[in-house]
């Protein structure tokens, strides 16, 4: 399967060439969301995820079947992640994991997760975050009180959110140690959810500058 975008083909003629080949023109068999489709090739040796080529699509104001159909002037999005141990670069231009917006031009970003191997999870974490947000949210609370469900981490739960959306920063300094532990909480969920991780030490090799 290639699903890499092709050198000078824009996001529309990618998708329709993609859905045609691979899902008999049916593009809800990519979809993760109404608007959010994923479309990803990867490798595994001894369990260790060794490439990655995902994909994804999300149509801004439309959904995919309308996109499809004929939304070739609608909005979109195109983001990539990659992971190719045989493709480095030049010095450090090359993150394992990074995410690019265009073919296989510059620029390439660090995928956040730090020395997390679970790199497809995190970006579909990424997505979400930036794209169906009160998803995430809701994804996050059901993790945070699957733990312990008490009307003390509810409100902890709350509490955080309300400071976000007030922007009162000193208020998430004051509940550090909650929200750290809300981040490992979600950590061990999402690594639950998909075991076969990317190599931590080769990740950090290809990591500059160092941070931690």
């Amino acid at each position: 399967m290639e699903a890499r975008r092709k050198k000078n083909e824009n996001d529309y003629a990618w998708f329709k060439r993609l859905v045609a080949s691979y899902c008999e023109g049916d593009p809800t068999k990519v979809a993760v969301e109404q608007n959010i489709a994923m479309i990803g090739a990867f490798r595994w040796r001894n369990d260790s995820l060794v490439y990655t080529n995902l994909s994804v699509l999300v149509t801004i104001g439309c959904s995919l079947v309308d996109y499809y159909g004929g939304g070739a002037d609608q909005p979109a999005v195109y983001l990539r992640l990659d992971v190719d141990e045989k493709t480095l670069g030049t010095p450090f231009s090359h993150p394992l994991a990074h995410v690019q917006l265009a073919d296989d031009e510059a620029p390439r970003f660090a995928l956040a997760g730090g020395n997390s191997g679970n790199v497809i999870m995190d970006f579909l974490e990424f997505v979400y975050l930036r794209y169906k947000p009160g998803d995430w949210v809701d994804w996050a609370r059901r993790q945070w009180l699957s733990e312990l469900d008490t009307q003390e981490r509810q409100r902890q739960f709350t509490r955080i959110l309300q400071a976000f959306e007030d922007s009162q920063f000193q208020l998430l300094r004051d509940n550090h140690r909650v929200i750290s532990t809300v981040k490992s909480t979600l950590r061990k969920a999402k690594d639950s959810f998909f075991k076969s991780h990317l190599n931590a030490m080769d990740r950090e090799i290809l990591e500059y500058p160092a941070a931690r």
